[in-house]
């Protein structure tokens, strides 16, 4: 298959979520690091102004945001035990946890008491950069970070169930396989140990700890580093994957009756935070993903792909410059 490369950091919770998936699969990949924050300049012409990490490239085809990209790895590097994509509650269990339960993590996770735990031997200036880029990050939010009394609640309440699921000694959510809720669960509390001074609110739930040295156990895989540039030249040299005549004849109905012709100049953004807008021509949308087509000045074509929930898809009033 073609190369999987994923452009990530590695404190990143989202990141590990992906990276604990690749371990899983057994998979080999190349790994990009990139700035912890803005800018990216070596990101940016892939995405066309996504920011959040991780991104997933596969020649010039990119994948933005962990629910697609789960499921574009699940479809890539099959594997029937995983995965049941028929079960509703798989599916709102991983929002929840990549939402509601991910906030809690970051709100208990970013104490004062434990910030040392994640900024350890950088200088003040990049601290403080940092905290900078997390509040533009989320300056349009319309969903507010939780406090840190809330935090507590929710995350008293989520393991408090998760323990439940797990106290008949099944060895993951659903039964003997993980599946995508696992993986989603997983990468908020990994956040929270990685906060050792806080990492003890997890210690009064042996069942979870037994389940989180399991995920742990996947690893990795096989990561091997290269550059940035390496990456934007294997897009360069790339063509992104066709999509068939039935597949763009599958553009949503409701979609068609907003203006959303395949063809279009539209618009894509997040709907929670990090509302960046990505624009391009639209050349593919059904009920799980839309797809634009960017022409970029010394990458060529690219397609790049985001999830339909939990994004904002419209049309451009003016075609973008680029």
């Amino acid at each position: 298959m073609t190369d999987i490369v994923l452009h990530h950091y590695p404190a990143s919770p989202f990141a590990e979520k992906i990276r604990l998936l690749l371990g899983y699969k057994r998979a080999s990949w190349y790994s990009v690091e990139i700035p912890m924050m803005m800018p990216k300049p070596k990101l940016m012409p892939l995405t066309g102004g996504y920011r959040k990490t991780p991104v997933l490239q596969i020649a010039a085809d990119i994948y933005c945001d962990t629910a697609l990209i789960l499921d574009e790895l699940h479809q890539r590097l099959p594997d029937p035990l995983l995965l049941d994509e028929a079960k509703l509650s798989d599916i709102a269990l991983a929002a929840y946890a990549d939402s509601s339960l991910f906030a809690a993590s970051v709100s208990w996770a970013f104490q004062p008491s434990s910030m040392a735990d994640f900024f350890q031997g950088r200088s003040d200036d990049f601290v403080q950069a940092f905290l900078a880029d997390r509040k533009a990050l989320r300056a349009s939010s319309i969903v507010p970070r939780p406090s840190l009394g809330q935090a507590k609640d929710r995350l008293e309440l989520a393991l408090a169930a998760l323990e439940n699921q797990l106290s008949d000694c099944r060895s993951f959510v659903w039964g003997t396989s993980p599946a995508r809720a696992d993986f989603s669960l997983f990468h908020p509390l990994w956040f929270i140990q990685q906060a050792k001074s806080v990492a003890g609110i997890l210690d009064a739930y042996p069942q979870v700890g037994l389940w989180l040295d399991r995920m742990r156990a996947f690893g990795h895989g096989q990561p091997q580093p290269i550059s940035a540039d390496e990456a934007l030249a294997l897009a360069a040299q790339s063509t992104p994957l066709a999509i068939d005549n039935h597949a763009k004849a599958s553009l949503q109905t409701a979609q068609v009756a907003e203006g959303l012709q395949l063809d279009a100049w539209v618009e894509v953004k997040p709907s929670d935070y990090g509302l960046d807008p990505v624009r391009g021509r639209l050349c593919f949308a059904d009920s799980k993903r839309i797809t634009i087509a960017r022409e970029v000045e010394g990458l060529g074509l690219l397609h790049v792909h985001f999830p339909q929930a939990g994004y904002q898809l419209s049309v451009c009033k003016h075609a973008p410059d680029s």
